[in-house]
């Protein structure tokens, strides 16, 4: 008999019943495919229940017009390979992903184009649906409601333009393209840091370390090591949504951090185990690793 999922305002559900699984990013297009149930494998002995995975658009069309899910590209055996080692699944299809790609995960030929990208832009939508349509042919079988492992989609990714076409507005949009084309999963959600997030779940993060920073210098300890209930985090005034609606999420508890020009982190298991049971302290319902596996982007075509 196939388990329910659900939530409430203050945890996810499993068969009715309090639910707080642990989640690992692993992005199957950046490893090669014939060591994918070995390592799903190991993520299931190292506690993960979910494996959530970019779908990055660039990898899939490197080539303008052409859609690829072949051999490292297969989603579907990818997801095979999930429900074989008894994991659940949480896509995150973008269709801008950010996750250090180029282009965030964008063809090259949008950013030639004229259309106003992550907008209601009627020519971009027209692309995003042709992706997504292409997706749901290779994934409809791994769906939950047809007995596979996946369980969970995140529309977009940091997303915060605002204006006519954006906001909230696109956030929506993009959740009835999927929905119309016939993604159906008990779980939707959207990154929730200083974004829109429509009418979907909020999933947070928190980086022990900051590539991203222009320091070459050594951090001083951040907001990752404070206790505090989800509506009284640092920073949280930046939200675009009422925290008090929904359970506390995470999607992105950094331990596996890219390197940059000028910062190249290496993080101990101490700070990430620190920053885990923090997050657990201050109530949140979802431990989710950004990313638990590494990988490498593939060499375009």
């Amino acid at each position: 008999m196939k388990s329910t999922y659900g939530w409430t305002k203050q945890h996810l559900t499993k068969d009715g019943k309090p639910w707080l699984p642990v989640m690992g990013e692993f992005h199957f297009s950046r490893y090669p495919h014939r060591y994918w149930l070995e390592e799903l494998e190991k993520m299931k002995a190292g506690g993960v229940g979910i494996v959530s995975t970019y779908i990055f658009w660039n990898h899939h069309e490197d080539i303008n017009g052409s859609l690829h899910w072949d051999g490292d590209r297969d989603i579907h055996l990818f997801l095979n390979c999930c429900g074989e080692a008894g994991l659940l699944a949480f896509l995150r299809p973008g269709p801008w992903c950010h996750g250090e790609a180029r282009h965030g995960g964008f063809p090259d030929r949008l950013l030639e184009s004229d259309m106003h990208l992550r907008s209601n832009d009627p020519a971009y939508l027209t692309e995003v649906r042709r992706f997504w349509s292409s997706l749901f042919e290779q994934v409809e079988g791994d769906l939950h409601k047809n007995g596979g492992p996946v369980i969970g989609l995140q529309i977009e990714n940091e997303y915060s333009k605002s204006g006519s076409g954006c906001g909230d507005e696109h956030i929506r949009t993009l959740t009835k393209i999927a929905k119309e084309i016939g993604f159906d999963v008990p779980l939707w959600t959207a990154t929730g840091w200083s974004s829109y997030i429509g009418d979907l779940l909020p999933v947070s993060g928190g980086y022990v370390e900051e590539p991203w920073h222009s320091s070459i210098e050594e951090l001083p300890a951040n907001d990752c090591f404070i206790f505090a209930d989800k509506e009284h985090l640092p920073n949280i005034g930046k939200y675009l949504f009422d925290p008090s609606l929904f359970p506390f999420l995470t999607a992105e508890l950094g331990g596996g951090l890219q390197v940059t020009y000028n910062r190249r982190p290496r993080v101990s298991a101490q700070d990430i185990g620190a920053a885990s049971l923090i997050r657990l302290g201050s109530g949140a319902n979802l431990l989710g690793y950004y990313v638990f596996h590494g990988g490498t982007n593939p060499v375009g075509e």
